[in-house]
């Protein structure tokens, strides 16, 4: 069957009528933003923040909750955690000052380090930068990312001081380190991160052992103070984080609801505690080999009680027996104390 040039003509005008239509309409569309209609609906789970993206461009800032996108081709949303973040860089070096402190000349000397970070992302439109400047949200990547910032914060402040003045104070050198790690014109800080959400310590420094065998006993006793002192802190940190994500969780709200919550009630505040003390009590049982039960009670406050169970930690005997050691072979004998069998040796039971 022929076409007639008369139906030719009136396809084509069809066709050219609904390209001027739609075209007329995406026009209009796009001139009166309405694009920009929200539509569709997005959840940010309690975990989360986001960056709303349009046709590429990164324009606004989600928080938990639920919100709307419009019912376009180019609108999504990525997603970023509000986790604190724990990297740990173990067995880094780092080389002293050579120079005079308390009279006493000391010479450059390389000292071991295990350096801590604490970073979290931004939760405001600073999330944005973070996402232009690439930075990862897994674990090990962002370990990466952040590596060179830390190792040269660390280098900055021990070459600052003799190994004698690092020894004898070890919270300067990490005041100092914090100093360069939330430098304003720190790397970190221009990708989009903000000062409060970094923090450094230091949760082990060692001396050559040459140098350690040298230093009088004081010093050696107060060197170990400071650092069981500084895991501490570390633990305390550790914990917090870890406890108000659970409560966030499981209550459907932000973090920072619920530290508001536990500044201004007392229960709210109880609860923190308890379940402060029962994740460090855990920790013990896995950490050091026995499970210890520790009552604190949160009159100093808060922060006060979570040093206090993360010192009781550091303070607990190591339950467990070295990998490499044999244990000394006595006669046992097993024998009910309150309804519980228990292995003495024959020499307690006699005496």
């Amino acid at each position: 069957m022929e076409i007639s040039p008369w139906g030719i003509a009136a396809i084509v005008t069809i066709i050219i009528g609904v390209i001027c239509i739609v075209g007329s309409l995406a026009l209009l569309y796009w001139h009166l933003r309405l694009w920009k209609l929200p539509i569709r609906p997005v959840i940010i789970w309690p975990t989360q923040m986001a960056v709303k993206i349009i046709l590429g461009e990164p324009v606004d800032f989600f928080n938990s909750g639920l919100h709307w996108l419009p019912l376009f081709v180019g609108c999504y949303v990525v997603r970023f955690p509000k986790k604190l973040y724990n990297l740990t860089f173990p067995s880094r070096t780092f080389i002293t000052m050579k120079g005079t402190y308390r009279g006493i000349e000391y010479g450059a000397q390389p000292v071991g380090v295990d350096g801590v970070a604490y970073l979290q992302f931004p939760r405001n439109k600073k999330l944005i930068k973070i996402l232009e400047a690439e930075v990862p949200t897994d674990e090990a990547k962002l370990m990466d990312f952040v590596e060179e910032v830390v190792v040269g914060a660390l280098r900055v402040a021990f070459g600052r001081i003799t190994w004698g003045q690092a020894a004898e104070d070890v919270g300067r050198v990490v005041k100092e380190a914090e100093e360069v790690f939330r430098d304003t014109d720190g790397s970190l800080i221009k990708v989009g991160f903000e000062r409060d959400d970094l923090k450094l310590t230091i949760k082990e420094m060692r001396l050559p052992k040459e140098l350690q065998a040298a230093m009088p006993g004081p010093d050696k006793a107060r060197l170990d103070l400071e650092r069981a002192g500084f895991i501490a802190k570390t633990l305390a940190i550790e914990t917090a984080g870890t406890v108000l994500e659970i409560m966030a969780q499981s209550r459907g709200k932000s973090v920072e609801e619920i530290q508001t919550a536990v500044a201004a009630d007392p229960k709210a505040e109880k609860e923190f505690l308890q379940r402060a003390q029962d994740l460090v009590v855990r920790r013990m049982g896995i950490d050091a080999g026995a499970y210890v039960d520790i009552r604190v009670e949160g009159g100093g406050g808060i922060d006060k009680t979570l040093l206090t169970l993360a010192a009781a930690w550091q303070r607990m005997p190591q339950g467990k027996t070295p990998a490499g050691t044999k244990g000394t072979k006595k006669n046992r004998r097993q024998v009910k104390v309150l309804g519980i069998p228990v292995e003495i040796d024959a020499e307690e039971e006699e005496s």
